[in-house]
């Protein structure tokens, strides 16, 4: 198994360029920054870098250009992951470390001066550069990332999606895989060492391995090579129509054009040129299955010597990934013919092995290094685009082996098992006298990372968190004992805890995934999601340093057993969470996006029929949603009828009925019912237990019924240990802090203050992260918080203002290291 890293990185104007997470391993938090860049500085370096590499060896000071290769590097590694996407990255690490598993590293890039950076020379290293360039000092060596086995790196554009039929054809598991290789060199083009490279490929293919037994992995798939030797269209045309290949490798010529790239094959008539477009070619590749295309050919890709002026020349693998090829691995620029030759035998000899294909291209990378030296740019030259949905296998039995486990981190290296809380936790649980509670994060002053360190426990979180090594050996202590192995998560609402910590080899599902027919139920859920269910597409998730992450991660668990506090409310196990059942999960954030704002509520209403009429689920939901956030319930309940009778069960519409009859009580239509709701809301959370929109709703139905101890149970139970890492805590916070205050009076008088203070403790900890979206009448405008939530909100803010800044008597339930939220979780909808 791989833990999954997923970057986006999106131009907003300006120089100034949105980063987030898209998925991270599960207990990394979530992050998204706005930074800004000078991409023209970056261009202009590595365009000076690339020029003409085949004279690198001419250079008279290595050591010079090396230098600069490494500060362009470490500029674009420290510039990609700053602030709260480095805690999550560095905590990602820590997670991947302790699993004794890799890291897959994806950065997502949208427009054409991102995609033109050398993104492939990355240095991980936190050592600034200005510290490199001091004489003498002694700091940690920069280290490649796109060359190792612990952080594997690829690409994807932003936008594109896996075309369905590129996958319709998997291979059995007794079925080889089959490469065809092209070779194409026409007479009127200059001559390559083609030959040579067929010959050695057929040579590493057909060599047996003896190191894949000492490394602990089985054999590697059966491969079936075919050469096609100077094609024509018409001939390559035939070849992949007739037969079933999984690999295209491509050896020969090619070059930008406005059509998606040319490649040149050779005309059967004449020898001469014979072009084929990069659009005409994806089309050809998509329709017969080819899972992985390689071009070891000049321009393939996106180079930053790229002429600007031909800003409407496009490249082999931009039209080939635009159109639905799960990976492509091309040149960005001419490489030299021994190079090409090294790197087609170095590649392929990790790809029989059964690895995936981009961790065999790093460690093509580093053959390449060790090679030609790192100063050369050779080793940069590949750009591999893999598509976030496929995770680089090429063989189904491959994928159902462990075969990415990296043999070099020993199962010594891992941490004794009784290893306890972190010496920053250790300090504070001893410095507190008995029955003193544990210090929230106001109370201790503490400000987020954003606004700068301002308190001594600020500047130790931040000390401990200055070498990434060491952040990486604190998260993996803490995860050593705390967490339950578990898949890596998309970047939706992170999952439940479960009441019973899961077997090693057990799956958490997705939040969603995307391009779904809702006519197909599959019998599991899918793998992996692109959606952010529940959230903003602009949130921004502000977290403390990676120490802070931490301590936000124990929760309640970190606290020893108050005797005032219930007894599920210490130990978040005691409450059964149910275990997901099979679901389709459809991601509705581009449905949304899609919608016309301007729509009225009839034309909102038909289209949301007819979608559901015609299989596009994902559109009539969005519609529904925004029929309900206007309040249309009328024209909402005619729409849900429409619901095709397969998907009538599915978490997400009940989900939206739900909410309809909530919606309809607080309207007192006197068509609906608290019970229907709750009923709605409970099959959601049983088959979705992943999804904290369900648990907030089905909490609030128990908390307007009086049973508070059911609805703090929800809100702070099994999700005790994820409040720390959704930007949706605050939601989850407040309402704590209502059901607290509420259950006051339901305790025998010497608990009673410890409620009301914890309650005003939770609530001050709200209003002051986000006081506009948490005032009353905010609240009013929020469909989830009924007139009488909202009074008691009223009543605990008259409260807590009238109590001066004391920590409360006893442990907070609540989460003690919350994390900002911009907005309430539910959508606003006007008040009934």
């Amino acid at each position: 198994m791989t833990q999954e890293f997923d970057l986006s990185v999106t131009p907003v104007g300006n120089n100034q360029y949105l980063v987030r997470t898209e998925r991270v391993p599960y207990g990394a938090p979530l992050a998204q920054e706005q930074v800004t860049w000078p991409v023209d500085k970056w261009l202009a370096q590595a365009r000076q870098l690339m020029s003409d590499p085949l004279q690198g060896v001419l250079q008279a000071d290595p050591a010079r250009s090396s230098l600069s290769l490494i500060e362009l590097g470490q500029e674009l590694y420290a510039s990609l992951f700053q602030a709260t996407l480095r805690d999550s990255w560095v905590i990602a690490q820590g997670v991947a470390q302790n699993r004794r598993e890799p890291l897959r590293l994806r950065l997502g890039l949208k427009g054409a001066d991102l995609l033109r950076l050398p993104w492939e020379v990355m240095y991980g290293t936190d050592v600034p550069v200005e510290r490199l360039r001091q004489p003498g000092s002694i700091t940690p060596a920069p280290r490649p990332l796109a060359t190792g086995t612990r952080i594997i790196f690829s690409r994807y554009l932003l936008g594109t999606r896996l075309v369905e039929e590129s996958l319709a054809i998997p291979p059995q598991l007794n079925q080889p895989l089959r490469i065809l290789m092209v070779v194409s060199a026409p007479t009127d083009q200059e001559q390559l060492k083609l030959y040579r490279e067929v010959k050695q490929m057929q040579q590493e293919l057909q060599t047996q391995s003896p190191s894949r037994a000492e490394i602990g992995h089985q054999p590697g798939p059966e491969i079936q090579l075919k050469i096609l030797n100077q094609p024509g269209r018409e001939q390559l045309t035939q070849e992949l129509e007739q037969n079933h290949y999984q690999v295209l490798h491509y050896a020969g010529h090619s070059d930008l054009s406005a059509a998606g790239g040319s490649l040149y094959l050779v005309n059967n008539r004449t020898g001469l040129t014979e072009v084929l477009a990069g659009d005409d070619l994806s089309g050809l590749l998509v329709n017969n299955g080819i899972r992985l295309a390689v071009f070891n050919s000049c321009r393939g890709a996106h180079t930053a010597v790229a002429d600007p002026s031909l800003g409407q020349d496009r490249n082999l693998a931009e039209a080939l990934v635009s159109r639905g090829i799960p990976a492509v691995l091309a040149m960005a620029e001419q490489i030299p013919d021994n190079v090409a030759l090294n790197l087609t035998g170095l590649f392929y000899r990790s790809l029989k092995l059964g690895i995936p294909i981009d961790s065999s291209l790093n460690r093509a990378r580093q053959g390449l290094i060790s090679a030609y030296g790192s100063h050369q740019f050779y080793w940069a030259l590949p750009v591999l685009y893999l598509h976030p949905e496929f995770d680089g296998y090429l063989m189904t039995r491959d994928r159902n082996r462990d075969s990415l486990r990296d043999p070099s981190i020993d199962r010594s290296s891992r941490l004794p098992a009784n290893y306890g809380v972190p010496p920053l936790l250790q300090r504070d649980l001893a410095e507190l006298p008995e029955r003193q509670p544990l210090r929230s994060m106001e109370d201790r002053n503490v400000t987020p990372a954003r606004t700068g360190p301002s308190t001594e426990d600020l500047e130790i979180v931040e000390a401990e968190a200055r070498s990434e090594e060491a952040d990486k050996l604190v998260i993996a202590e803490i995860f050593q004992q705390l967490s339950p192995p578990a898949q890596a998560h998309t970047n939706g609402a992170a999952p439940a805890a479960p009441s019973h910590p899961p077997d090693s080899n057990s799956s958490i599902p997705p939040d969603s995934a995307s391009d779904v027919q809702p006519q197909e139920l599959p019998s599991t859920p899918p793998q992996r999601s692109k959606s952010r269910r529940g959230m903003h597409r602009f949130w921004v998730l502000p977290v403390l340093g990676a120490a802070g992450v931490a301590l936000g991660y124990f929760g309640l668990r970190a606290l020893p057993q108050q005797s005032w506090m219930p007894d599920w409310l210490g130990h978040s196990a005691s409450l059964e969470t149910p275990q997901p059942s099979p679901s389709l999960q459809i991601d509705l954030s581009q449905a949304l996006e899609d919608l016309d704002p301007s729509q009225t509520i009839e034309e909102l209403g038909a289209l949301a029929k007819d979608s559901f009429q015609n299989g596009q689920v994902d559109v009539g939901m969005a519609a529904v949603t925004v029929l309900l956030d206007r309040n249309a319930l009328n024209q909402a309940s005619n729409a849900l009828k429409a619901v095709p009778s397969a998907l009538k069960e599915h978490p997400q519409i009940n989900f939206l009925r739900g909410r309809l009859a909530w919606q309809g009580v607080k309207a007192a239509d006197g068509e609906h019912t608290v019970a229907q709701a709750r009923d709605f809301w409970q099959k959601s959370a049983k088959d979705d237990p992943e999804n904290l929109d369900y648990q907030e709703a089905l909490g609030f139905t128990y908390y307007v019924e009086n049973d508070l101890e059911t609805a703090l149970k929800i809100w702070a139970g099994p999700n005790a240990d994820l409040m720390s890492r959704d930007p949706r805590v605050l939601n989850f916070r407040a309402a704590i802090a209502l059901a607290m205050k509420k259950d006051a009076a339901n305790r025998p008088p010497n608990q009673q203050r410890e409620y009301i203070l914890t309650a005003i403790q939770n609530y001050k900890g709200v209003v002051s992260r986000d006081p506009k979206n948490y005032s009353p009448e905010a609240l009013q405008n929020n469909w989830l918080w009924t007139e009488a939530a909202v009074r008691d909100w009223k009543a605990l803010a008259d409260i807590a203002n009238q109590q001066p800044n004391q920590p409360a008597a006893s442990p907070s339930p609540a989460p003690v290291s919350p994390t900002p939220s911009p907005t309430p979780t539910a959508p606003a909808a006007p008040a009934p």
